[in-house]
């Protein structure tokens, strides 16, 4: 794939393609993920997780009230993971960009 360099944030060591709707309409089915590898994000920020096993885009929620950790999607659809103390997550990256499909060209 190639995508033009200004599109690319410097922060960037990768990309994945996401899969589904539960972040729309920020993010589509098929759109590129720019991911910064970190082990610690920011209550706030778009992360990329590994939750038992299974890899997922979602923002990051730190609910100091409710002295929880939860994975929230922006479409309403879908509720907000909460993360359970017997659960593993592992913070993979930071969300620091994306790429849609229409401005990139498969050779």
């Amino acid at each position: 794939m190639s995508f033009p360099e200004t599109d690319i944030n410097p922060n960037a060591e990768f990309g994945v393609r996401i899969s589904g709707d539960s972040m729309e309409p920020e993010y589509y089915d098929g759109d590129i993920i720019q991911i910064e590898p970190c082990n610690v994000i920011n209550s706030g920020e778009l992360g990329l997780f590994i939750l038992n096993g299974d890899a997922l885009f979602k923002q990051y929620i730190n609910d100091t009230e409710n002295r929880r950790v939860r994975l929230h999607s922006f479409n309403g659809e879908y509720e907000d993971r909460i993360i359970k103390s017997n659960e593993y997550l592992h913070v993979f990256g930071r969300v620091v960009g994306k790429l849609r499909v229409s401005k990139i060209k498969v050779h």
